[in-house]
């Protein structure tokens, strides 16, 4: 880890080597702590891919990491970034071949990636999501839903945790584990929906009496939130449920290429949006919800805010 930088302001970097896109953001703190993002990448290298399927990143994946962490680590240069923290999710906590992809990255970038656990990624999530919203709304739910995971949070009025769990129903696991690719039919998408809210019930029980809101968050949340916009939630975008219903039909119909040009999406998205739909719609049908906010926060967000944390409280004591 680099040494932090003394002064007004330092600069920071964050990595998320999720399982379906690598991301990267860079930011400023200030004295305070508050952090200003400067500068954000995403690589589409889905190091899910085949763990999901036989355990393995594998040697094409590996290679595609190393180069994108390459360009990660220059750009880390070009903005002259003092402190950074890179973390492995979902495919690589579950890699057999993990270790053998965390050393390729160090020997060719130096960046040191830690492997998280589900909970500890869903403490970080919960973290940014809350500064979000006004000290007096928290929401009740925060859904953060990845390739690999669904990490879902229950809070109680103040924004502690009261439960939580991490369920392993992340799009791109879905997607190989049911065979989705592309187009498929509304018998598919049931067993999908009736599997999700299945694990849903078995692992958090009955859902709070009283909801104050369903925070989603992830690359799709965003996404969907553009598909099937609701009402703003102040300055957050929403999902509206009802709307996603109406176009999961045909967003379930179309070929890949189709959905990339309907929705204005990348590849790596068109295959996996839909399953998102389906989980999120889960989660609201748990909930008895009809809309989702989508925050637009993330893990890399989640990471910068710890690290601005952790370099005024250094510089109070110093």
């Amino acid at each position: 880890m680099r040494s932090w930088l003394d002064g007004d302001r330092a600069r920071i970097g964050a990595i998320d080597a999720g399982s379906n896109a690598l991301r990267l953001a860079i930011a400023d703190v200030g004295p305070d702590g508050e952090v200003q993002v400067v500068a954000r990448r995403r690589e589409p290298v889905r190091l899910g891919d085949r763990v999901f399927r036989d355990g393995q990143v594998g040697r094409k994946r590996r290679e595609a990491a190393v180069h994108a962490f390459d360009r990660f680590s220059q750009l880390l240069d070009d903005y002259d970034v003092r402190w950074y923290r890179a973390v492995g999710t979902s495919a690589l906590r579950n890699a057999d071949d993990r270790q053998f992809v965390l050393r390729a990255i160090r020997k060719r970038t130096g960046i040191e990636i830690d492997t998280i656990r589900g909970c500890d990624e869903a403490s970080a999530v919960r973290a940014v999501v809350l500064n979000a919203f006004p000290d007096d709304e928290p929401p009740t739910v925060i859904a953060d839903l990845g390739g690999g995971s669904l990490e879902i949070t229950v809070m109680d009025r103040r924004g502690r945790r009261r439960s939580s769990a991490v369920l392993p129903v992340g799009t791109v696991r879905l997607m190989h584990d049911f065979e989705l690719s592309g187009q498929f039919s509304k018998r598919q998408a049931r067993r999908v929906g009736d599997y999700v809210r299945g694990l849903i019930d078995a692992k958090l029980g009955a859902p709070p009496s009283r909801v104050r809101g369903c925070a989603i968050c992830g690359g799709n949340a965003r996404a969907l939130a553009r598909v099937a916009p609701g009402d703003d939630h102040g300055d957050m975008a929403t999902v509206d449920l009802g709307y996603l219903a109406e176009r999961f039909k045909r967003m379930r119909k179309r070929d890949l290429y189709s959905r990339m040009n309907a929705y204005g999406i990348r590849k790596d998205r068109a295959d996996v949006m839909p399953i998102a739909a389906i989980v999120f719609a889960c989660v609201g049908q748990w909930l008895g919800v009809d809309q989702l906010i989508a925050p637009a926060v993330g893990l890399v967000d989640g990471l910068l805010r710890d690290m601005g944390a952790a370099l005024a409280a250094r510089r109070m004591i110093a």
